[in-house]
């Protein structure tokens, strides 16, 4: 009797020290940097579940690995953003127009800000009342059942949803994309091919490559030597694949900066 009494207080004791609300949370802690041309600043790590109660969400949204509609349940990557910036200053928090998410095995998605503003982006942490699994602790889901208006914008899409979701990137996409910008902007019809290539496809394509080999690499893909078939190439309209010819054909003439 002696012996289980003191085993009941040592446990107790642990349960003091280590509280299971603590032990809950460790598993939905998600990284943010802000990364600015002077260099990568920590804002934090935050817990998903210490988010305002706002940012709790529910969906259901098709599930691009199993392709069934199911729920999930999570919390708004806006709303963890507007946490972790509010380090920032307005002017600081201005330059920020991508926000790229990174997960455990490498995988990465540079999403536009705007579209993490205007639609309910999920970090999940359940899938039909279940913790996620392989892809958990935390999974990127973009609204793209519930808000099928979202399909109609030349994005990949199915290249957000990212598994394992351990930090979450606020940057700009002339830092992130340098290399691929025209020089010469006075033809509307290859910025716009500009914003397609940089939005549509080096959102799939790695956007890591050395700057001075971006141009290169962007003038690959319009030949189409790299561009097999995958699952979520966005669709792109004839107004679209228009303005990415006179994109590439534009680049190809310009001479590249000096870097």
């Amino acid at each position: 009797m002696t012996q289980t009494l003191a085993l009941g207080l040592f446990f107790g004791m642990l349960l003091m020290h280590f509280p299971v609300s603590a032990q809950a949370l460790s598993t939905d802690s998600v990284k943010v940097v802000w990364q600015s041309p002077e260099g990568e600043k920590a804002l934090g790590d935050f817990h998903l579940a210490e988010l305002p109660a706002s940012a709790h969400k529910k969906s259901q949204e098709k599930d691009p690995v199993m392709g069934d509609v199911v729920s999930w349940e999570g919390y708004l990557l806006s709303s963890l953003v507007e946490k972790a910036w509010s380090q920032l200053s307005v002017d600081q928090r201005a330059t920020v127009d991508l926000i790229i998410l990174k997960g455990r095995d490498g995988a990465r998605a540079a999403i536009p800000r705007v579209i993490v503003d205007k639609n309910p982006m999920l970090l999940a942490v359940k899938r039909k009342g279940q913790e996620i699994g392989t892809r958990g602790p935390v999974y990127s889901v973009v609204p793209w059942t519930s808000q099928s208006k979202l399909k109609q914008e030349p994005l990949p899409w199915e290249h957000y949803f990212v598994a394992g979701v351990e930090q979450v990137e606020l940057t700009n996409s002339h830092s992130v994309y340098n290399g691929y910008f025209l020089t010469k902007r006075s033809d509307p019809r290859a910025v716009r091919g500009e914003r397609v290539f940089v939005q549509g496809c080096i959102g799939c394509h790695d956007s890591t490559i050395e700057t001075s080999k971006k141009r290169e690499h962007a003038l690959t893909l319009a030949k189409g030597i790299e561009h097999k078939p995958i699952v979520g190439v966005p669709h792109f309209s004839e107004a679209d694949q228009k303005a990415l010819q006179t994109y590439f054909k534009a680049l190809g003439t310009e001479v590249k900066p000096q870097n």
